[in-house]
């Protein structure tokens, strides 16, 4: 495999590991619990810890992704009815921001269809290379 599609298909499993992890944050944005150290009942409900994707350039080409969690993971609301309300009816909820996760899944989406584009054209010229120097006609998709 050459170092182009390489490179790119670093860059697709980059983004596949982005929108999976915005996709499990929106999916869990609801997930509401006790805040920590408010019980010492394990039967309580936590809260969803939200995750991040910091993505590095690798210096042989390529990228590589990294989950990490959210900082701040929590944020404080007042939901007094909650069954995770302590007593001044505070809850910990999920620090999920929407809007910035609509982003995160269409510039994912987006760098994952340029990624292919990539790969395709690269084994249009080693395709196109191939029939060039020799006329073999060996099928390089796979």
């Amino acid at each position: 495999m050459n170092a182009i599609i390489s490179n790119a298909i670093s860059g697709l499993n980059a983004a596949r590991q982005r929108l999976e992890v915005s996709a499990a944050n929106v999916a869990n944005v609801d997930s509401d619990g006790v805040l920590p150290g408010s019980t010492s009942d394990p039967a309580a409900p936590q809260v969803y810890t939200p995750l991040r994707v910091e993505q590095q350039p690798l210096v042989s080409g390529g990228t590589v992704a990294t989950v990490l969690p959210v900082d701040p993971r929590l944020v404080r609301r007042y939901v007094p009815d909650s069954p995770a309300a302590n007593a001044d009816g505070i809850i910990a909820s999920p620090n999920v921001d929407l809007v910035g996760e609509g982003i995160t899944q269409l510039t994912a989406a987006q760098t994952y269809k340029a990624n292919l584009r990539v790969i395709e054209v690269a084994q249009e010229l080693e395709r196109e290379t191939a029939e060039m120097l020799g006329g073999n006609r060996h099928d390089l998709r796979a």
